[in-house]
């Protein structure tokens, strides 16, 4: 506020806006006789950005009247799926993640008491397994419990992709050197990745094998 009246004084400008004992913002048009000519505000997002500064996303005018033009649409799409009126889209859809949420669960605990007897064939003299997998979320669960048995071994989980390796690396170490895991078994051929903590998550071409991949897993 104190840089604004500064540039103010500054630039002499004369226009300007001002909340007493709340704002003062420099005025750069247009100017109309009354808010009714700007039409329809209609307020999109609201963002903290930093201490003090807020950034607000809004649609006027015409544009405000295209934006709830599209808004409706997008909720009559959705009615029209759910099969309910208006008045219910709101406690169909919670209920739909309610729901969602409570599967979530029951699929984790299922994936949990597979993985106990998979792992539990694994040759514990090994240093690496490389096992391929059809589902990216239950090839998540199955890394994080993979860490609950392994303190110092690597799983890596390929999913085959249309024209990639979608790849999951689960390092059982209390620090995992990330930048030797990406380097020795996503950069070296060709992929990319990142991630947290002791699980990270990449792509490979597809010309790569499970097999390269546990041969340079081993020597890690």
């Amino acid at each position: 506020l104190h840089s604004l009246r500064r540039r103010q004084r500054q630039m002499c400008i004369r226009d300007r806006v001002e909340i007493p004992n709340i704002d003062v913002e420099a005025c750069g048009g247009t100017h109309v006789n009354n808010t009714g000519e700007v039409g329809p505000i209609l307020i999109r997002s609201i963002k903290r950005i930093q201490d003090g500064v807020v950034r607000i996303e809004f649609s006027a005018g015409m544009s405000g009247v295209d934006y709830m033009i599209l808004h409706e649409k997008i909720l009559n799409d959705v009615r029209k799926i759910l099969n309910v009126p208006h008045e219910r889209i709101y406690s169909a859809v919670t209920g739909l993640f309610e729901e969602w949420k409570e599967r979530g669960k029951k699929l984790e605990k299922v994936v949990r008491e597979y993985a106990s007897l998979l792992f539990s064939t694994f040759d514990k003299k090994r240093r690496a397994f490389v096992l391929e997998i059809d589902d990216f979320d239950v090839g998540k669960i199955l890394a994080r419990e993979f860490l609950e048995h392994f303190k110092t071994k690597i799983l890596v989980l390929m999913q085959r992709e249309s024209d990639k390796w979608r790849v999951i690396i689960a390092k059982g170490e209390r620090r995992a050197d990330r930048e030797k895991i990406m380097s020795s078994l996503l950069k070296k051929f060709g992929g990319k990745g990142g991630g947290k903590g002791n699980i990270i998550m990449g792509m490979l071409p597809l010309s790569v094998t499970p097999e390269m991949i546990q041969k340079a897993a081993e020597s890690l």
